[in-house]
């Protein structure tokens, strides 16, 4: 759904997979889910990922590698601030020009017990100016 206009369009999509309990658990993907320098690390563009203020240990900041038309690569960076659920994690992300990002990570076992769904749902929030 994309809605906001005139200034600001916005964007919100749902990803799922779900895959047999034989091959990954529910620990394991909120393991992952509540490691944030893990949880981005999923991400091919990711370079880096490290918190750099030990007084907010929920808040890194992230780098990644963009190619820009197939002729140079730029270092984008922004800052992700992670908040663990019971059954996964709530990120928020302020990037350049007044980008947002609110994500939603769930790990949940489905209701036959033989198969795990991992979920993503994402807002996206960009100036309308920036996505011509």
């Amino acid at each position: 759904m994309v809605s906001g206009w005139p200034f600001f369009l916005s964007s919100s999509e749902t990803h799922s997979k779900t895959l047999p309990a034989s091959d990954i658990s529910v620990d394991d993907v909120l393991r992952v889910l509540h490691d944030p320098p893990a949880l981005v690390g999923l991400n091919p563009l990711v370079t880096k990922c490290e918190s750099l203020d030990p007084s907010k240990p929920d808040l890194y900041t992230v780098h990644d590698d963009l190619k820009v038309f197939g002729l140079f690569t730029m270092d984008i960076v922004y800052e992700v601030n992670f908040s663990s659920t019971n059954d996964g994690t709530d990120t928020e992300v302020e990037a350049a020009l007044w980008t947002t990002l609110r994500e939603q990570w769930r790990g949940k076992k489905k209701e036959d017990n033989n198969k795990v769904e991992i979920s993503e749902n994402v807002t996206v929030r960009v100036c309308f100016h920036w996505t011509f």
